[in-house]
């Protein structure tokens, strides 16, 4: 495959976006570059935040396995919060 971190900052835009399957796409590509640029990853904690306290299960449960996922060190913070509400 052909590196594809070039697009990041285009691809963050897309968490806002309100379809599942967007989501899942997004955030996979999110934990597979995260490591690339992790100050570029810190942009899309707020867009995880929010989808934590979604309505639906389903993206609650992705946003927050998501997070966990990333290793990056300066994310651990922002998990605990959505983990307490849930």
């Amino acid at each position: 495959g052909k590196d594809m971190a070039q697009l990041f900052t285009h691809v963050l835009k897309c968490i806002a976006l309100p379809h599942l399957e967007i989501k899942k796409l997004v955030y996979f590509y999110v934990v597979h570059y995260a490591q690339v640029d992790p100050d570029l990853t810190l942009l899309a904690v707020n867009g995880f935040i929010k989808d934590a306290a979604d309505p639906n299960p389903i993206l609650r449960a992705l946003a927050v396995r998501t997070m966990a996922s990333l290793r990056v060190d300066r994310l651990v913070e922002y998990l605990c919060e959505p983990l307490t509400r849930a």
